[in-house]
């Protein structure tokens, strides 16, 4: 719309309230001097004599909270109201929105009605986000679509997954979800240009151009939207959007002119934070890049931020008094595993308290005497922060198994591990149930315990004899098939890294779960805890701990615990049942 014509719409004499909304923005005319409205994200429109706003549910609440006698518009305070219960689709509905759960039904009905350019899906692991953003995307593009086109964008080792749900070829269970199931798999090629194909399905590097560097010849990622994916997508979606947080990373701005040419975007997450709540910022402008311009606005208002001597603003946590989930109710659709299926029944756990093996004590000693020396010397140094990272992943896989410093390259090492050892005593006792997961981190380390139990099962003594071991990492051969095995029961014992099986994976008939490694990553933690524990679960698995205290990993679990509280209060998942995966006095 153009300047004087806005002016003519929006004239004192027209407007009902000095607080008033059109189909984008908030218009504020304070009745006293305000100068925190900028900071807000308004700015002051003189043709109109009003501040022009984000017409977010936030923003309604600051003006009534600082401004309570201002008069406001109906349309104004509709922001106000209950956002779910306002998500109700009027008319005939995708035939397979029967099969949906209600929560499901309410998460579908949410992003067709939500009246903004995008929407944050968060449920819990397990909650079924692949399928309700199916059945919605199909019922939004009967309705409003154009092209009839839809993109997903999800990590590599969930593109089968996706295309499992829509066409109905799941191994157990299967129902097509999709009323089109014409799919394609685009990894590291270009989409179908016309309109033969309904989904496409790519990752999230696909999308990424990449041209070659003129200085080394060697062909390099841009940072830009690879053109072949320059289409006229009706809805993009992003599953697991929390590999977006990272404002600077390269595929952040990819994702930006995806989300900026398609009509609708949807973000799908269990989790959407890792670390605190700046995480959600890059996620939010992606849906609505014009209300969320200023990444240290958002941060200073949601974060603890404090100036350091490296820069002018560091966020050193989440600020407690905020609550994501309360301000931004139009903008996400949230529900954690208590909230929907409170019934699910509950983890076993035990800590098992080890001693590392000699040499692996030996070992980790002098690395922390030398990585202590070093900081004693040299304390004022940032250049020594490089080096402290590494002294902490070598201290991980020391207490892991020595057998991971293979990737040193300084030789070779043994296969000497307390875990591994506990590990080997107790399933060739037979002392469990099966079958059994195991969630490792470390590669070498992982192959080692693989061998270690394969030769077991040829020794008639064992428990092991005559049982399926598998181990599935990344690159691994057929993974997709060894994961359905072991769900179909023709597997024991599934070692798994959890960077590979953190997202996508129903593993509910797992009787027996080891936390082998730990990882830094709270996202990979979070989602782990719900591959096992998610709808379909009829009875108790055992979560077994193995602790090296006075080890690297102390510090590891205290670094876990600092990070869970704000993705459980984003979520509204339940902190205590999170933290007691960590051990028993995280919760005491």
């Amino acid at each position: 719309m153009k300047k004087d014509a806005l002016t003519r719409k929006l004239t004192e004499k027209e407007r009902p309230a000095e607080c008033w909304a059109d189909e984008r923005w908030l218009y504020f005319k304070p009745t006293t001097f305000l100068p925190e409205v900028k900071e807000w994200g308004g700015s002051w429109r003189r043709e109109i004599g009003a501040f022009r706003l984000p017409k977010l549910t936030s923003v309604m609440r600051k003006i009534h909270d600082t401004d309570p006698l201002v008069p406001t518009s109906d349309e104004a305070l509709l922001l106000l109201g209950d956002w779910d219960q306002r998500a109700i689709v009027k008319g005939r509905r995708n035939g397979r929105f029967n099969h949906l759960y209600d929560f499901q039904k309410r998460a579908h009905d949410a992003l067709l009605t939500r009246p903004y350019h995008g929407e944050l899906l968060a449920l819990s692991p397990g909650l079924g986000k692949t399928p309700t953003s199916i059945v919605a995307a199909d019922s939004w593009v009967k309705e409003h679509g154009e092209s009839k086109r839809i993109l997903v964008v999800a990590p590599l080792s969930l593109l089968k997954n996706w295309e499992r749900e829509i066409t109905g070829h799941q191994i157990k269970d299967p129902f097509q979800w999709s009323s089109d199931p014409r799919v394609e798999i685009c990894h590291q090629m270009e989409p179908t240009p016309d309109r033969s194909v309904r989904w496409t399905i790519t990752n999230y590097d696909s999308i990424l151009e990449r041209g070659r560097d003129p200085h080394t010849k060697r062909v390099v990622v841009t940072g830009w939207l690879n053109e072949a994916f320059d289409l006229n997508w009706d809805i993009v979606i992003f599953d697991e959007s929390v590999l977006l947080k990272n404002r600077k990373a390269k595929r952040v701005r990819a994702a930006l002119a995806l989300a900026n040419c398609a009509k609708r975007v949807w973000l799908l997450s269990g989790a959407p934070i890792t670390r605190d709540n700046s995480d959600l910022w890059q996620q939010m402008q992606i849906i609505e890049p014009e209300y969320f311009s200023s990444f240290w606005r958002f941060a200073k208002e949601y974060c603890v931020v404090i100036e350091s001597q490296w820069s002018n603003f560091e966020i050193v946590g989440s600020r407690k008094d905020k609550d994501m989930r309360h301000d931004f109710p139009e903008l996400m659709f949230i529900r954690n595993q208590e909230e929907v299926f409170p019934e699910l029944p509950e983890y076993i756990w035990q800590d098992v308290e080890l001693e590392l093996h000699p040499k692996q004590q030996k070992a980790h000693d002098e690395v922390i005497e030398e990585w202590i020396h070093e900081l004693e010397e040299n304390r004022d140094r940032r250049v020594e922060v490089t080096a402290v990272i590494a002294m902490l992943v070598r201290l991980q896989q020391i207490t892991s198994n020595l057998y991971n410093l293979q990737t040193a390259g300084s030789g070779d090492w043994p296969d000497y591990s307390a875990k591994a050892d506990y590990v080997e005593e107790l399933l060739d006792s037979g002392q469990v149930d099966w079958p059994v997961l195991i969630w490792t981190h470390h590669r070498p380390g992982a192959h080692a315990l693989y061998d270690r139990l394969t030769r077991k099962t040829k020794k008639r003594d064992s428990a092991l004899y005559g049982r399926r071991v598998e181990l599935v990492y990344g690159g691994t051969k057929d993974r997709d098939t060894q994961i359905e095995d072991y769900k179909s029961g023709k597997i024991d014992v599934l070692i798994l890294g959890i960077q590979v099986g953190k997202y996508g994976h129903t593993l509910v008939n797992t009787r027996t779960v080891i936390t082998y490694d730990k990882t830094w990553d709270s996202d990979a933690w979070f989602q782990m805890l719900h591959r096992v524990r998610r709808n379909g679960l009829t009875h108790r698995p055992l979560v077994i701990n193995p602790r090296c205290r006075g080890t690297v990993d102390d510090y590891v679990e205290l670094n876990l615990a600092g990070k869970l509280p704000d993705m459980a209060k984003l979520t509204g998942a339940d902190l205590a049942k999170i933290l007691r995966s960590l051990g028993e006095e995280f919760v005491t």
